[in-house]
């Protein structure tokens, strides 16, 4: 039961990356190196997986969560890997914002 979840979110991860298209992004060279890796990572670990080479108790125990966070953050990305590497931006306070938020009200 827990090599499918395995299996689950390895392929999800496979497809969504796979399926990512880039529209107007620009290219770059070694963030599409680490979604190869994602790739080729996480499709041999089904593989494996799939075929019976490797079991699920074989595998450490923080790598279920590992995985089911990486499949989260590249759906809400939409594949995008540049965008698992940005940081969230937090709205920064500076006393032209605060003069125009109390001019609103």
């Amino acid at each position: 039961m827990i090599d499918l979840l395995y299996i689950l979110c390895c392929i999800a991860i496979v497809a969504r990356l796979i399926m990512f298209n880039r529209g107007q992004c620009h290219y770059k060279r070694h963030i599409s190196f680490i979604a190869w890796l994602l790739i080729v990572s996480t499709g041999s670990l089904a593989i494996a997986l799939l075929t019976g080479i490797t079991h699920a108790q074989q595998l450490p125990v923080l790598l279920s969560p590992a995985l089911q966070l990486l499949a989260v953050l590249v759906f809400r990305s939409g594949g995008n890997v540049a965008h698992l590497f940005t940081p969230i931006r937090i709205q920064q306070w500076t006393s032209s914002s605060v003069r125009a938020t109390a001019a609103r009200k």
